[in-house]
């Protein structure tokens, strides 16, 4: 990083503590119409964070284990929440809270899951689901095989360290099973794919009872049942003056359950989200009690958003019939400590624009920085609308710990949702000028078909890239598997028509994302670069590279010691050795890169920082970093 760099980071972290510091709560006693003292604000705020509490206690617990959809702890969440909505004073949107959906749902037997290794008709070892293994891919399925360490030309299981040759495998028509080392907690919320072997991951430990019994059987056995299951969004509403328009706050409750006796709490993904829900409808109902507002507000808690988002995909479907216009305001992830920056996630309508900017004018007048809108995909409950926005706390699932066993409430910081939920009430009641965005809803979007979306990231060929943006990549060889562009600044318009939009160029990508793969594996890329440019002269982007770059291991603008790649300096990122990043600019832009070398340590220990360094030198993609600092800061205007 260059001084210059350096000194201007540095001054806005110095301006963000600054900005941050001045909103301080104040404790204003009032006198209430019948001459009783009512409770300070200050008093107001402590019962809303111990509300929030007991609610992230409560949704993470063993009672709740884990919320899937279809078990007794997705029940149990799903009853707390209207509970809930009763005690704030929400009515019921139907004729209960309950707004009941039936889909065909897989769901998995934990009690069938049976692993074991036979010898003859002796059982040599024996494996317990959750403890020693977890499912990747499963199917209804009674197995058989022998196993080995490579395919033979037989059905057979194969055992293998390193994930990145399992899809390889996944090919072999003689493989049936798949069985990869492995110490990661992360799980899916979907677990079954037609036509896909299964899949399992073995904790180290399993993988090496399992090595010694190679060439002996294997024995699978799990239950699957695909069926007709009926599961519930919750939802209650403050009825407006006006019926035929409504604004949705959601926020998703379900999560991916437990296996043996681990949990898989959900506190940030989304156990956090409906803390916010939960509050945020406590602030609009206290606002206009005795009142109404100008048109309905509806509060979903949806289910089975780590499914496809069934949940929110049916209820969007009933929108359509008993509304004419509605959008969203999704609620998805917020609050983790160590990265409060507040990220607003746009849809492609006009509405959905016009709602997150307005939204985040408020949020930064009330001293909630820094915030960042975009444009890009966040999977969440607002794919399924026309019209809507999400708010989040995490720009980077693979970096967070959600879908983990270690996404638990400790890491939540409530008082953040408190403070969240107070601006956000504030502006849905006070400042929010709703009739305006109904007036860009089109009537005619009743009538479309609800589709899951996905907006703003878009993939390209070398030859397509350069075609696009008339530019070359010279720097590209045989190893360019992908060219993501993850984030556009938002996009002009020309003469204010939606139809008519000004030609994206280099200076409008954000967040350029380059793959190699170098060996042609299954898993995706060898190497990932993030490449992300933030304008010097817009204070979003200013306050959202502080954000990030905290997030990345690059803390309060102290970087840690540089390593030296062929003349150039280096930084590992503090308390993730698998990211490195260097830092560029011109008089215009700061050009962050960070590369992630996947799989770089296939050592049985845990590498040495030096064994890290020497790594980093042999396997680094200079030229690439070389070549995109060259395109994105040195390109001609």
């Amino acid at each position: 990083m260059s001084g210059k760099f350096y000194r201007y980071f540095y001054i806005i972290f110095i301006c963000f503590l600054a900005m941050t510091g001045c909103a301080k709560k104040q404790d204003v006693a009032l006198q209430s119409q019948d001459g009783e003292e009512p409770k300070s604000q200050l008093s107001e705020t402590a019962e809303s964070q111990d509300s929030t509490e007991e609610d992230l206690a409560f949704l993470t617990s063993d009672e709740c284990n884990g919320r899937k959809p279809g078990t007794p702890g997705n029940e149990k969440a799903a009853a707390y929440i209207a509970e809930r909505f009763e005690e704030i004073g929400l009515q019921p949107f139907l004729k209960d809270y309950r707004h009941s959906y039936t889909k065909e749902t897989e769901s998995l037997d934990e009690d069938t899951i049976s692993l074991k290794i036979l010898d003859g008709d002796r059982v040599l070892d024996t494996f317990e689901f959750g403890k020693d293994f977890i499912e990747i891919f499963l199917e209804d399925t009674a197995l058989t095989l022998p196993f080995y360490l490579e395919p033979k030309d037989k059905e057979c299981a194969v055992l293998v360290d390193d994930a990145a040759i399992a899809q390889e495998y996944w090919n072999n028509p003689y493989v049936k099973l798949l069985l990869v080392k492995g110490n990661d907690s992360r799980r899916g919320g979907f677990f079954y794919k037609e036509g896909i072997p299964p899949q399992l991951r073995v904790y180290p430990e399993t993988y090496d009872r399992l090595i010694e019994h190679v060439g002996k059987e294997i024995v699978l056995s799990c239950d699957i049942e695909a069926e007709e299951k009926t599961q519930d969004n919750i939802v209650g509403i403050i009825q407006g003056e006006d019926h035929s328009n409504a604004l949705i706050i959601s926020a998703h409750y379900d999560h991916v359950g437990s296996a043996g006796d681990r949990i898989w709490r959900g506190a940030l993904d989304n156990a956090s989200g409906v803390c916010l829900l939960l509050e945020t409808a406590k602030v609009i109902q206290d606002y206009y009690e005795g009142s109404q507002p100008a048109y309905d507000i509806i509060f979903c808690a949806f289910n089975s958003e780590e499914n496809k988002m069934i949940g929110s995909k049916c209820f969007a479907e009933l929108m359509q019939e008993k509304y004419q216009k509605f959008f969203n305001i999704n609620l998805d992830c917020i609050g983790n400590k160590d990265y409060t920056s507040l990220f607003v996630y746009s849809n492609e309508s006009d509405a959905s624009h016009l709602l997150s900017n307005d939204l985040i004018d408020h949020l930064l007048s009330t001293g909630i920085v820094p915030i960042m809108k975009s444009q890009g995909i966040y999977n969440s409950d607002q794919e399924s609308f026309e019209n809507g926005i999400a708010l989040t706390t995490i720009n980077n699932t693979q970096s967070s710990n959600i879908h983990t066993l270690e996404d638990v409430p400790d890491n939540i910081d409530t008082d953040y949702l408190g403070t969240l939920a107070e601006a956000l009430g504030n502006y849905i009641t006070k400042e929010m000028n709703a009739e305006e965005f109904f007036a860009h809803i089109p009537l005619e979007n009743k009538n479309k078909e609800t589709e899951m979306r996905s907006y703003g990231r878009q993939s390209f060929s070398k030859e397509e890239f350069e075609e696009t943006f008339d530019c070359k990549l010279d720097f590209a060889n045989e190893a360019l598997s992908n060219i993501l562009i993850w984030d556009y600044r938002p996009v002009i318009k020309v003469n204010d028509s939606p139809d008519e939009m000004k030609v994206k160029t280099l200076q409008d990508i954000r967040h350029l994302v380059i793959e190699l793969d170098y060996d042609k594996n299954w898993e995706g890329p060898e190497v990932r670069l993030d490449c992300i440019t933030y304008k010097k002269d817009d204070p979003y982007e200013m306050e959202i590279m502080q954000a990030e770059l905290a997030g990345g291991g690059y803390r309060e603008g102290d970087l840690p010691d540089p390593i030296t790649i062929e003349d150039a300096s280096y930084y590992i990122s503090e308390g993730n050795e698998n990211m490195i990043s260097s830092f560029h600019e011109n008089d215009e832009y700061f050009l962050w890169i960070s590369a992630r070398i996947i799989d770089l340590f296939k050592m049985e220990e845990e590498p040495t920082h030096e064994e890290v360094v020497e790594r980093y030198q042999e396997r680094l993609p200079v030229d690439y970093i070389e070549g995109v600092t060259e395109l994105l800061l040195r390109h001609e205007d």
